[in-house]
């Protein structure tokens, strides 16, 4: 049985819908899909700073254009024989052509900068652009049987100037589309463009002395909040905020990293609470409902490296992966299911996690970090990287990895 192309035009249709929504209420609810947990690559992608435009996520401006395709998907048919719906179909095909160039604009960032794949996203594009050929393919046959008709009625035919206007426009669409992606994408920075044309782009702020000796957590530390291998010969540094969408993906880019060179590095947390409920460096006219739980967070985290430092970096991970969403109950929930209720309880309200908390705060403070995340290394503060793969090399080149000729280690 021969398909229509309407038909096949609802189910490509359909199945962007679906994923997107899908995407949506799993990254609202923090409920994972297969291949999107807290270690796959979908949290990641769907995280990162890439994954808004203006403020608003990516998410919202896709059920959007379903919205309106759906629209002229279920309009056309019915005005097909009028002047007015050859039109609707090429309107169609010129919104469907800035889907595509959205999900190429995507792909890129998921290779080039992100270098991670998110499998479902990937379907949405493949549907996308799936639908997309289907309507051109539909427009142009359209196109077609209404110059007939109007021939066979003996009226004139509609000029063939309004394809070419149309490609024009879809092509317009294409490049404003591209525009507002590099101009507003990732809070307004050029940061595409710059991995393009400038490379790392990877500055190192030096500080008289050796930050990690200052920063770093003690080899026999009754509160150990790191991520690697106690005995990793390189160390570095995170001041990190668990309600921080970007110390977010800073954390998904260590463990990665964290991932290829087991042997090799060590990460260091410090918490820098976004909160001035217990962080006096961040003004109390900066706060906002967002970062509400950053305190309790961060005493939670304590808590659990406090009673099982092995521990630690699973729940910091939960931590991230729901910090749009979490409440404090269920994050001293999370604590108690992770290392046992009482033990929890006692170290969550114990002087030492408080004193800790109160000894972090006060590094931040004298470093005068009042946004994170910030990573430090024996030779200073690590700005301005791009990538993952920007990182990686940064790190292998001021840690001497293998494959470099001289090796510098130890914190």
């Amino acid at each position: 049985m021969r398909l229509s192309p309407l038909f096949l035009l609802w189910i490509a249709w359909a199945a962007g819908l679906a994923i997107t929504v899908a995407l949506a209420w799993q990254s609202v609810e923090a409920m994972a899909m297969p291949g999107c947990g807290a270690d796959g690559d979908c949290s990641g992608v769907l995280g990162s700073s890439y994954s808004r435009l203006l403020g608003v996520s990516l998410t919202s401006y896709a059920l959007v254009y379903y919205a309106v395709a759906g629209g002229l998907l279920a309009t056309s048919p019915w005005l097909g024989r009028r002047t007015v719906g050859p039109l609707l179909w090429l309107l169609l095909a010129i919104l469907s052509s800035g889907a595509v160039t959205m999900g190429l604009w995507a792909v890129a960032i998921m290779v080039f900068v992100l270098q991670m794949t998110c499998p479902w996203c990937l379907a949405i594009h493949v549907a996308n652009a799936v639908f997309f050929i289907l309507s051109i393919v539909s427009a142009r046959s359209h196109w077609k049987s209404s110059q007939r008709r109007r021939i066979e009625q003996d009226l004139p035919a509609l000029s063939a100037r309004i394809p070419a206007v149309a490609s024009i426009a879809a092509v317009l669409l294409c490049f404003w589309q591209v525009s507002m992606l590099l101009v507003f994408a990732d809070d307004g920075r050029l940061r595409v463009v710059n991995t393009i044309a400038l490379g790392d782009g990877a500055e190192l702020r030096q500080f008289d002395g050796n930050p990690i000796a200052l920063l770093g957590l003690d080899d026999n530390v009754t509160i150990p909040t790191f991520k690697g291998r106690a005995d990793a010969p390189d160390r570095l540094v995170m001041m990190s905020c668990y309600t921080c969408p970007k110390c977010q993906e800073m954390n998904r880019r260590l463990r990665r990293i964290i991932d290829r060179h087991p042997d090799r590095l060590r990460v260091d947390i410090r918490m820098a609470p976004l909160s001035p409920l217990c962080n006096p460096i961040i003004s109390k006219k900066a706060i906002t409902a967002k970062h509400r739980v950053a305190c309790a967070a961060a005493r939670a985290a304590l808590a659990v490296a406090r009673v099982r430092g092995d521990a630690f970096s699973e729940f910091s991970d939960w931590l991230y992966l729901h910090r749009e969403t979490m409440f404090v109950e269920q994050i001293i929930d999370e604590g108690r299911r992770s290392v046992g209720a009482d033990p929890f309880d006692r170290a969550f309200d114990s002087v030492e996690v408080a004193a800790r908390l109160e000894a972090d705060v006060a590094l931040v403070a004298r470093f005068g970090a009042n946004s994170v995340p910030r990573l430090y290394i024996r030779q200073g503060q690590i700005r301005g990287f791009s990538s993952d793969a920007n990182l990686e090399r940064f790190l292998a080149e001021k840690f001497e990895w293998p494959g470099n000729s001289v090796r510098q280690s130890g914190p």
